[in-house]
């Protein structure tokens, strides 16, 4: 049988566990991948590619000023090379893969949908690039209910278009993490004699809810001498402002950030307690860090945004608090660090409610897209 050619297109990325995973799994199938990275070249993602033998090709752009000799270069290339398929991530790969796919008539041209209302509630002229892009689009991945919702209800796109595959995880690089990387993990940052730890890891960015988790998370430190808060992937729009609120609820030695950690499994593996609150349902496109935090087993505290309003259940998996509220968010992280039955029963349920994740569903169903099989959700 001949081999479905596909070629992924992904811009601005350094390194994404995703791929990594996709890159190794999916050719082990009927398909023959190969990546293509826009951006910057010599990424940690084309070096794996490279020392995995998959075929990968950077192409350099830098700023919007080099998008039209990037739409070209890369139009010419699919020209030459003919790929049964396009896949498409993240933004500039969405703007000019999916041109320089359509205007080279490649048969089937998928993008996965990262965002789910960012544009529709903070960049509304983003929401007509997204609604060209949908119409160039052959078919469309969300990774969510909740993207498909806003596709479907918002931007008006037929509901046959749309495959939902939600996002898988190699869970047990999370669940199975060497006690020697943790401990260098705490002697890294400096949390050897800490307890809590309090985890966040998110961008800063205002939607992620750091307005109601510091100064909730402020409020239990109170209680805890050598408690330790630490904010990791710190970087992000709104992080002079975020850094300010932190600087004003927190002593310089009471938390620790961190722009970017590649052993992330064995970070999750240091906190006590981990906190995630984005500020409404549909804000959060997925939010990997829900799935990431159970699979690790750090006992959460959350708001329903994105994928956990599809699996996360209040006191069985996680404790769930109300959007906007710290006063609820410090209850939640008090009652889990005063109570080792509750730890025990959050750690151990959410472990199992996360099997839906699989890394094998994953890839089973991204093989039945690239291969015009239907869409089915599992």
């Amino acid at each position: 049988m001949k081999k479905t050619s596909v070629t992924y297109i992904v811009s601005d990325i350094d390194k994404a566990l995703a791929f990594e995973w996709v890159a190794v799994m999916l050719p082990s199938g009927n398909i023959d991948l190969e990546f293509l990275i826009l951006g910057h070249k010599h990424t940690y993602l084309e070096k794996f590619l490279i020392a995995h033998g998959v075929r990968v090709r950077a192409l350099t752009i830098k700023g919007k000023s080099s998008y039209l000799t990037g739409f070209f270069k890369l139009w010419l290339y699919l020209l030459k090379t003919r790929p049964d398929v396009i896949h498409c991530h993240l933004r500039r790969a969405e703007l000019i893969g999916m041109t320089a796919g359509f205007l080279a008539r490649i048969k089937s041209r998928i993008y996965t949908r990262h965002s789910s209302t960012y544009n529709h509630l903070y960049h509304p002229k983003g929401v007509f690039v997204d609604r060209i892009i949908n119409r160039m689009a052959t078919r469309i991945v969300a990774i969510s209910q909740n993207v498909k919702s806003v596709l479907t209800e918002l931007e008006g796109v037929r509901e046959s278009k749309i495959c939902l595959i939600r996002h898988g995880f190699d869970l047990e690089l999370f669940s199975h993490v060497p006690t020697d990387a943790i401990s260098h993990m705490k002697r890294k940052y400096g949390l050897e004699d800490k307890y809590p730890v309090i985890g966040i890891i998110g961008r800063y960015t205002w939607w992620k809810g750091y307005r109601y988790s510091i100064p909730a998370l402020a409020a239990v430190m109170k209680e805890y001498p050598k408690s330790h808060v630490v904010l990791a992937n710190a970087i992000g729009n709104h992080a002079d402002e975020i850094r300010q609120l932190i600087r004003e609820n927190f002593s310089p030695d009471r938390y620790t950030e961190i722009e970017f950690e590649n052993n992330i499994p064995a970070l999750y593996h240091t906190f006590d307690v981990y906190v995630h609150v984005p500020i409404d349902p549909s804000v959060e496109a997925f939010g990997q860090t829900y799935v990431e935090a159970l699979a690790s087993g750090v006992p959460s505290v959350f708001t329903l945004s994105g994928i956990a309003r599809e699996f996360i259940r209040d006191r069985y998996n996680a404790l769930v608090v109300d959007f906007k509220n710290p006063e609820q968010i410090e209850s939640a992280v008090s009652e889990i660090l005063g109570s080792a039955p509750l730890r025990n029963k959050l750690i151990k349920n959410g472990q199992k409610s996360i099997e839906i994740f699989s890394l094998d569903i994953f890839i089973e169903k991204l093989t039945d897209l690239y291969q015009n099989m239907p869409c089915t959700d599992r």
